[in-house]
C-alpha cells in the first residue's frame, strides 16, 4: 500500500472521462487509481453534469479534513463512487471515507460489490440518497450525521459500526454505534450508553440503523474496534457473520436489543367515556377476538396488519387474534404496524425481515415445540416527521411452537422489551424461564 498523502488541489486538475456502452460519458473531478491516503485541503465544488470522486483502487483512505464535497443542485450525480468493473469482476476493498461533509448529490456515496468499507465521522445534507450499496459485504457506517429528508438503499449490512469500545460522558462502554439523525429521534436511552433503544428506518425500506445515537458524534470517543470474521462468499451473495462479537464469552446476536415502549392506555374523555370509540369501531370492523390479557394488546392487534401466508398459521391467527388476516405481498415494508405469524419458511414477510430481529427464527431456533415473541420498534422519518411502528414477530421452529407463542401472546399485558420463549407442553403454552 502506498502511504503517501496527496493534495486534492493537484488531483482535481485531472478531469477523468469514463465512456459507457452507449457512448454517454461520465466526468469525474477527482480519480484515485492507486492505494494511499488522500486528504482535502479545501472544499471541492463539483460543476453541473459532473460526478465527484471515483475510486479505482483498494486500500484507499479519503480524509475530508472536515471540508465539503458539494454537488450541483442534486442533479442526477454521485459524490463518491467506488468502482466495480462488471466485465472483469474487478472488486475493490479496504476503503475508508471520513471527516467529509457531502451535500447536494443524488447519491452521496455509491458502491457495488466493494468489500470492507468504513464510512465514519461524515455529514450528509440535501442528498436524495445518503448512500446506495449493492451487494457489498462488511460495510460499516457509523458516527455520521444525517440531515433530514434523505434515505439510504443498503442491501447488505445495517448502518452501524463493528463492536466498539468507546467513551461516552466519561464512562467506557462496549457496544455498537450507529449514526446521528436530524431531526432528533423520539427514542429513549435506557442504558445511558448514548445509543437509543430502537431502529431508525430509512425512507427506503432496506436502509436501517439499529443503534441510532442520542447525541452528535463528537460526544463519542472510540478506543478500539473489533471486526467479525466473514465467510468468503460469491460476490452476489450477502456475507455470513461467523464471529459476531469477537470478545464476547457467549455468542451475541448481530442485532442489538430493541426495547419498544408499550402502547399507553388512552386518557378518559371529559364526559366520563372510555375514549376508545374509534378503536372499538375498528375492532368491530377487523373482527378482533375477545379473551386478551389486556386492552393494550387487543388494541395493538386491531391496529396492526396480521400477516400469515401458511393456511394453518392464518387459521390460527383468525381463531386467536382477528378475522382480518392478510398474506404477504412483494411491496410490503416496515412502514406499518404488523403482527407476523410464522417463521421465514412459511411466511415471506418474515423471511424478508427475519435478520432484523434480535433472535432470528430457524428450524433449530427456538427449538422443538417452542416459539418466540419479539418486537421491533421502527422509527421512520419522512418530511421531517418521525413516526413509530411496532412489528410483532410470533413464530416457532414448528407448528406447536408457533401455536404456543400466539396463545401466550394473548395473555400479555404489554409488548415485551426482550424476546419471550414459550413451549407447547401438555396442550398449553408454558413460558420458558
Amino acid at each position: 500500500m502506498k502511504n503517501s498523502t496527496l493534495n486534492i488541489l493537484l488531483l482535481s486538475l485531472l478531469l477523468f472521462v469514463v465512456g459507457t456502452c452507449n457512448g454517454y460519458s461520465i466526468e469525474y473531478d477527482w480519480v484515485i487509481n492507486e492505494s494511499g491516503t488522500y486528504t482535502l485541503e479545501e472544499d471541492l465544488i463539483i460543476s453541473e453534469y459532473k460526478y465527484g470522486i471515483l475510486i479505482n483502487a483498494s486500500n484507499v483512505t479519503i480524509n475530508g479534513n472536515n471540508f465539503k464535497l458539494i454537488g450541483h443542485n442534486n442533479h442526477d450525480n454521485i459524490g463518491i463512487l467506488i468502482n466495480y468493473d462488471w466485465m472483469t469482476d474487478k472488486i475493490y476493498g479496504d476503503i475508508e471515507i471520513k471527516n467529509l461533509n457531502i451535500s447536494n448529490f443524488s447519491s452521496g456515496i455509491y458502491m457495488e460489490e466493494a468489500k470492507r468499507v468504513s464510512i465514519h465521522n461524515c455529514e450528509f445534507w440535501n442528498n436524495t440518497h445518503v448512500i446506495i450499496v449493492r451487494g457489498s459485504p462488511e460495510l460499516y457506517t457509523y458516527l455520521n450525521t444525517f440531515g433530514p429528508n434523505q434515505s439510504s438503499r443498503v442491501n447488505s449490512d445495517p448502518l452501524c459500526s463493528p463492536k466498539a469500545v468507546y467513551e461516552y460522558k466519561g464512562k467506557e462502554h462496549t457496544y455498537r454505534l450507529g449514526n446521528y439523525y436530524i431531526p432528533a429521534l423520539d427514542l429513549k436511552d435506557t442504558d445511558n450508553d448514548g445509543v437509543l433503544n430502537g431502529v431508525m428506518l430509512s425512507n427506503e425500506w432496506d436502509g436501517y440503523d439499529p443503534y441510532p445515537l442520542k447525541e452528535a458524534p463528537s460526544n463519542y470517543v472510540i478506543k478500539e474496534l473489533y471486526y467479525p470474521t466473514v465467510e468468503n462468499l460469491p460476490s452476489y451473495a450477502n456475507p455470513v457473520i461467523v464471529d459476531i462479537f469477537a470478545l464476547a464469552d457467549e455468542p451475541e446476536y448481530y442485532m442489538g436489543k430493541v426495547r419498544p415502549e408499550p402502547t399507553s392506555e388512552p386518557e378518559p374523555t371529559p364526559n366520563g367515556g372510555s375514549g376508545k370509540g374509534t378503536v372499538v369501531k375498528e375492532q368491530e370492523k377487523q373482527g378482533t377476538r375477545e379473551g386478551f390479557g389486556s386492552q393494550n394488546i387487543r388494541d395493538r392487534v386491531t391496529l396492526s396488519n396480521v400477516i400469515a401466508d401458511d393456511p394453518l398459521d392464518a387459521d390460527l391467527a383468525r381463531k386467536q387474534l382477528k378475522d382480518n388476516v392478510i398474506g404477504s405481498e412483494d411491496d410490503m415494508s416496515l412502514n406499518e404496524d404488523a403482527v407476523i405469524i410464522g417463521g421465514p419458511v412459511s411466511n415471506a414477510f418474515a423471511n424478508k425481515y427475519n435478520h432484523m430481529f434480535e433472535k432470528p427464527v430457524t428450524n433449530d431456533y427456538p427449538g422443538e415445540n417452542t416459539g418466540v415473541i419479539q418486537v421491533l420498534r421502527i422509527q421512520e422519518e419522512a418530511g421531517g416527521i418521525v413516526q413509530t411502528h411496532y412489528i410483532v414477530y410470533i413464530a416457532g421452529s414448528d407448528r406447536y411452537g408457533t401455536q404456543a407463542a400466539v396463545e401466550y401472546f394473548k395473555t400479555l399485558t404489554e409488548l415485551p422489551d426482550e424476546p419471550i420463549l414459550v413451549k407447547w407442553v401438555d396442550g398449553k403454552p408454558v413460558l420458558v424461564e
